[in-house]
């Protein structure tokens, strides 16, 4: 009866054991498509989850961070485009932890670690779990940090799950800050654990267990100490003849008992069998499809088709030699194997890795210019209020003024570098989502005030280039914590000459009328300090009004321009020049505020501190066409939705509005006192 059962198992065993069978699922994602950057609640994970082991059996002594630099340039296909694997990891740890970084440890060297050794990555505090209430619903002792590792939340997985399907059954428009968290937590968990299964193929598994010593010299497998007690599901693929061969010596010897190695072998083989039918689908798709431009696979998906396995059987080799030897803390070994894959995706896809400029966004993730300049801005920022605190041509202010020039420059400087890096990155113009804006519209506004100082020499629009881009660069690295501000291009914006000339206009009438919003500030503080100027002071309101004139002119008529050319390309899109969509209603509503403000002042309406005011409500009714229209949701310009900014951005209206109120009070009472003197 055992020989019937070996006999009709054995050949089975083998073939599973040299080419495996399908597995369930095949995920492909095409470079058009937009992957998401978390794992929502799917049919797929069944609400079970792989749990991690804490040990495969085999130690593993890993590599250094500067040992990881071929790795760092290896591709992925990332939320729909092709990256440098450091720029992935950089992404996964800012959207689980908030950080691109772990203590010190760079976000490469934890992927690394999380593909090649995931058990040792159970202990480290990488999620970040933001509402005290989701901690307290899983019954984790919540942390001050608010960062837990997977270790912590294990036990609560299947509550977490539960909780989750529950939030994803919630309209998202109606989901509360808890839900959302909810989501975000489980996403973040299922990704780390899906990467963790990403090469288990290449790992020691605790299901291919090595118990008696004699196999491994049947199979000419390592027999030192540091060899360990397991194998890989590679390792034994790699020496299926003789497993088959092996397999099939049973099958003929008529006898029923059978020796400790020949047992084992029909174990192993039982035991790959069962691996390759569990295996889980993986996001780490950095296998290029041979025979589909644009489309990349994951190694467990070439592992479980046969056909494709013996095509691409050395890049899959390759990357089992990856985990080998980083786990054996062989650095020349994990570098040659890294070149090896490397040359080999570029041979597989041509077309996808010419348009790549790896060592470039390498150079950009470590420079990180955009915060680098942030900080400058703040520097500047600070010396630039110093400025005005001592009398002007004292040495000390003189001193500061140059101080502020050359910080502001050099911030500005970085900021430019680091818009440029993202044109040659990405092969298109330099706004193309929401948080691009932030950036263009600060080096805009920016330069027109560092050349408005140039001229005038007063310290106004130098303070006004420093405000804006501390707030704006702020706000865009607050937007970049979210993950890949670098993604595919929806749609509507699919185009290079509109975003050239229609959303660069747009944006550049954004960047006028912030800025004059910016100079109008500092104008109604001085003239509300100084009610009736006369001398030095009447002359630097004087030349402040102008600024603020002349910057409202420059937005009006590059939002009359990029209106006028968002007409067009409506027209050929959509087959409307105008449709009454909110983000053409608030391009439409700045050309007429500035309209109405300019009119007003040349007929006399108003004077230079209404003027003022109103280009601060100017800067408020940007924000409005700006964000504001994208907290609708609806129309055909809501591809910048963004949520959770509704009470910002009403908590900065408010603020305006609040500070013409003081300023008018302030201007009152000093009038009052002045006239009393």
């Amino acid at each position: 009866m055992k020989n019937r059962f070996l006999s009709s198992l054995a050949p089975t065993l083998a073939l599973m054991a040299l080419l495996l069978a399908p597995s369930r699922s095949h995920a492909q994602m095409p470079l058009s498509s937009e992957g998401p950057s978390t794992v929502a609640p799917n049919p797929e994970l069944g609400g079970q989850f792989t749990l991690l082991p804490e040990d495969l059996g085999r130690p593993s002594k890993g590599l250094k961070d500067k040992e990881l630099e071929a790795f760092a340039s290896m591709a992925v296909l990332h939320d729909g485009r092709v990256k440098p694997m450091e720029t992935m990891a950089r992404h996964m740890m800012l959207q689980w932890s908030g950080h691109d970084a772990y203590h010190g440890t760079p976000a490469l060297s934890i992927l690394a670690q999380i593909l090649f050794a995931p058990e040792k990555t159970g202990d480290l505090k990488l999620f970040l779990i933001d509402n005290p209430e989701v901690a307290e619903a899983l019954k984790i002792k919540p942390e001050k940090s608010r960062r837990y590792s997977y270790r912590e939340i294990e036990p609560s997985l299947s509550k977490l799950q539960t909780l989750s399907q529950h939030a994803d059954s919630v309209p998202d428009m109606k989901r509360n800050v808890v839900q959302k968290e909810i989501l975000r937590t489980f996403g973040n968990i299922a990704a780390y654990l899906n990467l963790t299964r990403s090469l288990q193929f290449a790992l020691p598994s605790a299901s291919l267990l090595i118990e008696v010593p004699e196999t491994r010299n049947v199979l000419n497998l390592p027999t030192s100490a540091e060899a360990g007690s397991t194998v890989s599901f590679w390792e034994l693929m790699e020496r299926a003849p003789m497993m088959a061969q092996i397999l099939d010596g049973i099958n003929r010897d008529s006898g029923w008992e059978y020796s400790p190695v020949e047992n084992e072998i029909v174990r192993l083989s039982r035991a790959m069998y069962l691996q390759s039918q569990t295996g889980m689908a993986s996001s780490l798709h950095i296998i290029p499809n041979p025979d589909q431009v644009g489309v990349w696979m994951s190694p467990s998906e070439v592992v479980a088709t046969p056909a494709m396995l013996q095509r691409l059987n050395a890049e899959v080799g390759a990357l089992a030699g990856l985990a080998s030897s980083y786990r054996n803390g062989d650095a020349k070994a994990f570098q040659e194997q890294s070149e090896s894959f490397n040359a080999a995706v570029i041979r597989l896809a041509p077309e996808d890795m010419g348009k790549t400029l790896f060592k470039l966004e390498i150079f950009k993730n470590r420079l990180n210019p955009l915060f680098v300049a942030t900080v400058l801005f703040w520097i500047s920022m600070f010396t630039a209020f110093l400025f005005f605190l001592f009398p002007a041509g004292r040495a000390v202010a003189r001193w500061l003024y140059r101080l502020t020039w050359l910080v502001a420059g050099a911030a500005l400087a970085f900021l430019i570098a680091s818009i440029v890096i993202r044109i040659l990155i990405m092969h298109r113009p330099p706004v193309t989502s929401l948080f691009e804006t932030f950036p263009f519209v600060a080096a805009v506004s920016i330069t027109v005030a560092l050349f408005l100082e140039r001229r005038s020499r007063q310290g106004a629009a130098l303070l006004a280039a420093t405000l804006l881009g501390t707030l704006l660069l702020s706000i865009a690295n607050r937007y970049a914590a979210d993950g890949d501000t670098m993604q595919m291009l929806v749609a509507v914006l699919n185009s290079n000459f509109w975003l050239s000339t229609h959303v660069i206009c747009i944006t550049t009438g954004y960047s006028a009328c912030v800025l004059a919003g910016a100079i109008a500030h500092i104008r109604l503080v001085r003239g509300a300090w100084t009610p009736n100027p006369t001398g030095h002071a009447k002359t630097s309101i004087r030349e402040i009004d102008r600024m603020v004139f002349g910057t409202l002119c420059f937005g009006l008529l590059f939002s009359f321009i990029g209106t006028v050319l968002g007409g067009i390309w409506a027209d050929q899109s959509w087959g409307r020049f105008w449709g009454w969509d909110p983000k053409e209603n608030g391009a439409l509503l700045i050309v007429i505020w500035c309209a109405i403000l300019l009119h007003a002042k040349h007929w006399g309406v108003v004077r230079e501190s209404g003027l003022a005011a109103g280009a601060v409500l100017g800067a408020v009714i940007v924000s409005l066409a700006w964000q504001g229209v994208n907290l609708l949701n609806v129309g055909l310009h809501s591809y910048g939705f963004t949520q959770g900014a509704v009470v910002k951005l009403f908590t900065y209206i408010g603020a305006e509005i609040l500070f013409l109120l003081v300023v008018w009070l302030v201007t009152e009472i000093r009038k009052r006192k002045t006239v009393t003197t």
